[in-house]
């Protein structure tokens, strides 16, 4: 690591008011090790929960345990404008936490009454989370399960197409999407997925 990195990020914490933007700059300097570290410090969280929880998750993501308990123990935080990024970490620390039973029965009812409306993205951050603790088959249960709408199905088959390892099953998915879905991204990425490109 150059020399002069340590003072590259002091003045770098002048300019960055994003939280998460500033703990992976640091992660990438000094290691996401010694950003799990000091994640908290005597078993208390040393950012706000909705942060903490976020960086936790970049950690995890990259094979680094982080200090999950500090900040699932807090509440997250109800502002006036939702941090989807903060609750998809939140739900990221359940799963990995071993929460999956309890989390499930809540995952089938929320999908169950979830409108169309609802960020596609933050449908598509619990389907990739919920697939990498139970796989890919439980994606088309939960669907089956909540009998959610058609645009939330559509999240469920992409997703459960990119996991699954049976090609029968995978092209099957991705061809239900391509039939219904209006989104030019979804189309494109169901032909990519291996749908009947002749529907």
């Amino acid at each position: 690591m150059p020399a002069n990195s340590p003072r590259a990020l002091g003045t770098c914490d002048d300019n960055l008011s994003d939280v998460y933007e500033y703990g992976t700059t640091y992660a990438t300097i000094f290691g996401t090790d010694r950003l799990a570290e000091r994640l908290c410090f005597d078993g208390a969280p040393t950012f706000k929960v909705s942060e903490g929880l976020k960086l936790c998750s970049f950690c995890a993501d990259t094979g680094v345990s982080p200090p999950w308990h500090a900040y699932l123990r807090k509440p997250l935080s109800s502002g006036d404008q939702r941090d989807m990024r903060a609750e998809l970490a939140h739900f990221h620390g359940r799963v990995r936490l071993g929460e999956s039973d309890r989390l499930r029965t809540r995952l089938v009812e929320f999908l169950g009454k979830a409108r169309d409306d609802i960020d596609p993205g933050y449908i598509a951050g619990l389907a990739r989370r919920w697939g990498d603790v139970a796989g890919a088959d439980d994606l088309l249960r939960l669907q089956k399960e909540s009998k959610c709408s058609a645009a939330i199905a559509e999240i469920f088959d992409l997703e459960f197409a990119r996991r699954t390892v049976n090609a029968h099953k995978r092209k099957a998915a991705a061809t239900r999407v391509a039939r219904r879905t209006t989104s030019a991204y979804s189309a494109i990425e169901a032909l990519r997925l291996g749908a009947d490109p002749t529907i």
